[in-house]
């Protein structure tokens, strides 16, 4: 068994709203292994995002973690203090945003802003610090690091800015590098060479993984395990291989099955019938059964918890064959 970088235990994140409590996260379990990379998948507006918030205790106002814990390195992240997240925020656990755009300072060179964080993070002069930045941008494969050291963000393409914020990212040596969406705003080719880049600095450096998106396409690329979130829920988790040619639940073959296929023009692309639930006030029992073609009484009476189905697959749904009724959660 592969040691536990980052475990995710019977979290709970609300956000309290003039509409009412948004239930917006709630993870049974999900695990890290050291060295992989594990893709957190799903559509827009399941948690994704906010689920790497919660991981680096950066939940905006008037969102709250309410429960749980966040067991990083054997240590619950959720009981540190704002002096020791100080040195843990990027620098023991880093993070690439969606849009570098948003996330650089547009109105100071990249060197001032490499710099600037490196002295956050380390006990270095600002030579070795501009030395140290420099080194990082030539791993990132820019073609004139120098130049976009003393460049400004908007005089880079949108391709050259998230490799400055890999580099930003990792100029740490981070133990777990969290990628949000990071080639969303990307053309196709950009983005190909941006998971390339991802995979090959991760064995470089030693670091793992957990990379966001809503692409099957892309995870496909780049991880060894994948974890299908709905709703706030992790509803799946599998290795990367098993899960495209073996899904077991309902709504990771939905998501398999509308993936766009060579095909006559008359063929209609399969979709999930239905809406995802407002989460002020979420079905009782599997979020997903109003979904669900095979749903069955017991969706609509308790929470299904992961099950494992063997082979390090696990699948949160009582349709599975074997799930046993001692393990039915609680209804919420």
């Amino acid at each position: 068994m592969s040691e536990n970088i980052l475990e995710i235990n019977n979290l709970k994140v609300q956000f309290n709203t003039y509409k009412g409590v948004v239930k917006a996260i709630d993870i049974n379990n999900i695990e890290v292994h050291k060295g992989e990379t594990v893709g957190l998948v799903g559509e827009t507006g399941c948690g994704k995002s906010v689920t790497t918030e919660a991981i680096l205790n950066i939940v905006p106002d008037p969102g709250e973690i309410t429960d749980g814990e966040i067991i990083f390195e054997g240590e619950n992240l959720l009981e540190k203090s704002k002096k020791e997240w100080r040195e843990i925020r990027g620098n023991k656990i880093a993070k690439i945003f969606q849009n570098p755009m948003s996330n650089l300072n547009p109105v100071f060179k990249v060197k001032k802003q490499m710099i600037d964080i490196l002295k956050v993070h380390r006990d270095i002069s600002r030579k070795e610090a501009e030395q140290r930045a420099l080194d990082m941008l030539e791993k990132v494969k820019l073609s004139n690091p120098k130049q976009v050291l003393n460049s400004y963000p908007h005089e880079l393409s949108g391709g050259m800015r998230q490799r400055v914020m890999i580099a930003i990212a990792l100029s740490s040596d981070p133990s777990l590098l969290i990628a949000d969406e990071p080639t969303t705003a990307l053309d196709v080719t950009i983005q190909a060479q941006i998971l390339k880049l991802i995979d090959q600095l991760k064995e470089e450096i030693g670091t793992t993984v957990l990379f966001i998106t809503h692409d099957l396409g892309v995870i496909a690329q780049i991880a060894e395990r994948i974890a299908v979130m709905y709703a706030g829920r992790i509803v799946e988790i599998a290795d990367a291989i098993e899960i495209y040619e073996n899904p077991r639940h309902p709504y990771t073959k939905g998501l398999i099955s509308s993936i766009p296929e060579r095909s006559s023009e008359d063929e209609k692309l399969p979709v999930i019938e239905g809406t995802v639930p407002n989460l002020i006030d979420p079905p009782e029992g599997c979020r997903f059964y109003p979904r669900c073609k095979n749903r069955k009484d017991e969706c609509t009476e308790s929470n299904p918890l992961l099950y494992d189905t063997g082979g390090n697959h696990k699948v949160a749904c009582f349709n599975i064959d074997g799930y046993p009724k001692e393990d039915f959660g609680d209804v919420e």
